[in-house]
């Protein structure tokens, strides 16, 4: 076991002890049993975790949790687990932090292994959720809906993908350009154009950085079953 592992190991215990032993801890049998689940599926994905999807190239996924009454009362939320168990898969994402908040849900972006997304669209989502006491609670599924390809001429831009609500709050009428370190959050980091990410039923502001160029496209997203798999160019020579 790496060292890696060890801390993963470490961490998702102690959120489960220090949920456990908290005082005036009133969870549901099913907010246990959930609890439980995940710590059994991260246990057997640290003994036996699945080396072929190591190797294999990955896809950047853009994607929304809608909002549950599961969780209730204030507090903050830690992020979202993600799981895809078969007898031939075993695998686990790390906890992955909310980039932002609309009114579509809770963003968050995570690398899929490349073989996952081609042969399955379904994940299985939990979170975790800090307020008086620690809260597991298991979404259900995600879907990974639409394979969005992106494309420059030349080749080799950065990509930047803000859901078109968050850009015109936060981002279209500040000095973006001089400060692009504020759109890390929402860049494609698989891999520079051309390239592929899968996001879902949302609209879009795309971003290419291509040096000290930048054009911007708005995507308005198809349905899947209509287009499922979609395309965003840019053309630094002509523009």
């Amino acid at each position: 076991m790496t060292f890696q592992c060890v801390l993963k190991r470490a961490a998702i215990l102690l959120v489960f002890m220090l949920a456990y032993s908290l005082k005036g801890f009133s969870q549901t049998d099913s907010l246990r049993f959930y609890a439980s689940q995940l710590d059994s599926i991260y246990n057997t994905w640290v003994s036996n975790p699945d080396t072929t999807l190591k190797t294999d190239s990955v896809i950047t996924a853009f994607l929304h949790v809608n909002p549950t009454s599961k969780i209730k009362g204030a507090g903050t939320l830690q992020g979202f687990a993600l799981t895809y168990n078969t007898p031939e898969i075993n695998w686990y994402h790390d906890l992955a932090r909310v980039i932002d908040k609309d009114s579509v849900g809770f963003l968050i972006k995570v690398r899929i292994p490349r073989k996952i997304y081609d042969q399955h669209k379904m994940l299985t989502c939990w979170a975790v959720w800090w307020g008086r006491e620690m809260q597991v609670v298991k979404y259900g599924g995600i879907n990974m809906r639409i394979k969005l390809m992106l494309q420059s001429q030349p080749q080799r831009a950065s990509v930047y993908l803000v859901p078109h609500r968050i850009w015109k709050s936060k981002f279209e009428n500040t000095p973006w350009k001089e400060h692009i370190e504020s759109l890390s959050d929402y860049m494609v980091d698989s891999d520079q154009t051309n390239t592929s990410v899968t996001i879902d039923e949302t609209v879009y502001t795309v971003v290419f950085k291509l040096g000290n160029k930048f054009l911007i496209r708005t995507h308005y997203t198809r349905p899947m079953d209509t287009e499922p798999t979609q395309k965003v160019t840019a053309d630094f020579q002509n523009e």
